[in-house]
């Protein structure tokens, strides 16, 4: 399952990783510390481990308005 294999990869040395669907959510539910967007979105798509705490961010949005200005 998804936790089993993410917890696997960060304790193997892993620094960080991007999450898609059908997981976000519950990427999400694991996550110790949250930036606003994740907690605004209720989900997240880049996990990362810092000081032994596991972070998620949501950067969804942020790519859109990116791809949206690149047009």
């Amino acid at each position: 399952g998804f936790e089993p294999s993410m917890r696997s990869f960060f304790e193997n040395g892993g620094s960080g990783m991007n999450v898609t669907v059908p997981f976000k959510e519950q990427a999400f539910a694991l996550c110790d510390v949250l930036t606003e967007r994740a907690q605004i979105a209720k989900a997240v798509n880049t996990l990362w481990m810092e000081d032994g705490k596991l972070h998620g961010d949501n950067t969804d949005g942020q790519g859109l308005v990116a791809a949206i200005q690149a047009l």
